[in-house]
């Protein structure tokens, strides 16, 4: 679950660098948070993926 871990805690710090006016990228700073929802099926019982991210 380490990966999982690592890359929940990357998103949230990503979200945050998101909205830093001096953290200097090609795009403008995002004016909120992004929400981000974690979720989870029940114990996974009849999980069927509809997307694929190949990390």
């Amino acid at each position: 679950m380490c990966d999982h871990t690592t890359t929940s805690k990357l998103v949230i710090d990503a979200s945050f660098i998101a909205t830093l006016p001096n953290y200097k990228t090609e795009h403008k700073p995002h004016t909120l948070i992004p929400p981000i929802f974690f979720m989870d099926t029940s114990a996974g019982v009849d999980f069927i993926p509809t997307e694929y991210v190949d990390i």
